[in-house]
């Protein structure tokens, strides 16, 4: 991870491990999480398995907007690899 990518997560209210270079959201309820690749340099997302109920268009809507804000994080994060900062 480089010093732009820490920073880029810090300020998007997420939590960094340095010594195992997570990354971890306070939002505990989150079915979305962003995970880092140390051989390939590249963030990922993963999502958890759920079962929405019939007609809870909340929890779907919310799940969405997760998803969508984490996606274009990954984007932003990926463009920043070429920054010789790199934590180790």
């Amino acid at each position: 991870m480089t010093n732009k990518q820490v920073e880029l997560l810090k300020f998007c209210g997420f939590e960094v491990d340095d010594s195992h270079l997570l990354v971890r959201d306070k939002n505990k309820d989150s079915l979305v999480t962003i995970c880092y690749n140390s051989v390939a340099k590249l963030f990922t997302i993963k999502t958890t398995g759920f079962h929405f109920k019939a007609k809870d268009y909340d929890s779907v809507e919310k799940f969405s907007v997760d998803l969508n804000r984490k996606l274009s994080l990954v984007y932003e994060l990926n463009t920043y690899m070429g920054d010789d900062n790199v934590r180790s």
